[in-house]
């Protein structure tokens, strides 16, 4: 373990290049739907890059019965440990970041998942590594790469967030931040209707101690995702009016790093504003 001081504004230690690489790198492999050979390299992927940066990796595997038939599906929580030990404290941690790293299922194209479906572990995978740099915060977050988030048919509470369903059996955090869908060029996130007023304050904070470039704007519809799962403890970051959402244009070129940058940052700073309290 390093012995150097961590930085005070850790935030400002994450790089979106190198977010924006490891899209490039998922992307590369091609569609990823849950229970495909596609997604178990990507899940060797985050997983070597997660042990790199010193943060343990559990596989939890589950079952789900969807509309089309039972699927198989692994999530991936990543635990640090401030001393270095192993094996790491399973203890649920104060803070749970996640998001789904699965592609859905077309039958008329050949969707890769650029921004929804790659973006997502991209930033959190480069928030594992800014993190480590303070190890006495990293303790207190659980990182969490949910299978099955995207559903066979259409969303419904048959289908759709598996992963993180299974994963709330065992796991309440205090605090919870979900990513979907967050590097388009676009750079304009919107918010759910259930997003609590104390989770939109937190947010504003963090916006204004960053002065940050986004902009995001309420929903009056529902927006399916793992933040449903969690409910009032929950704060959700995706960009659900892009344009190339679930469409075969939904490809590298859509992906912004200075969008990745930007939420990476304000990824880290509640990170840290919620480790503290």
């Amino acid at each position: 373990m390093s012995t150097q001081p961590a930085p005070a504004a850790l935030w400002k230690e994450f790089s979106g290049e190198r977010a924006w690489r490891t899209v490039k790198q998922l992307v590369e492999i091609g569609p990823r739907p849950t229970g495909s050979l596609e997604l178990g390299r990507v899940r060797g992927v985050l997983a070597s890059a997660l042990r790199t940066a010193a943060w343990d990796v559990e596989m939890q595997p589950f079952q789900a019965t969807t509309p089309r038939g039972e699927i198989e599906g692994t999530n991936l929580i990543a635990r640090f440990s401030a001393d270095g030990s192993r094996p790491v404290d399973k203890t649920p941690r104060k803070v749970m970041i996640g998001t789904h790293y699965d592609t859905r299922v077309f039958s008329t194209i050949r969707f890769v998942g650029a921004n929804e479906g790659g973006s997502g572990p991209a930033v959190l995978l480069e928030t594992a590594r800014a993190l480590a740099l303070d190890p006495a915060l990293a303790a207190k977050v659980e990182l969490v790469f949910f299978d099955a988030g995207e559903p066979r048919s259409q969303y419904s509470p048959e289908d759709g967030l598996a992963g993180s369903k299974f994963y709330a059996r065992s796991a309440t955090p205090e605090r919870v931040l979900i990513l979907q869908g967050v590097g388009d060029q676009a750079s304009v996130f919107t918010l759910p209707p259930e997003t609590t007023l104390e989770m939109l304050n937190e947010l504003r904070t963090a916006h204004t101690a960053l002065n940050s470039p986004l902009n995001f704007q309420n929903s009056p519809l529902r927006i399916w995702g793992e933040h449903l799962t969690f409910g009032r403890n929950a704060l959700f970051f995706g960009q659900t009016g892009s344009m190339a959402r679930y469409t075969a244009d939904d490809t590298l070129d859509r992906v912004n790093p200075a969008t990745l940058g930007s939420l990476g940052e304000l990824t880290i700073w509640l990170a840290k504003h919620w480790g503290s309290q």
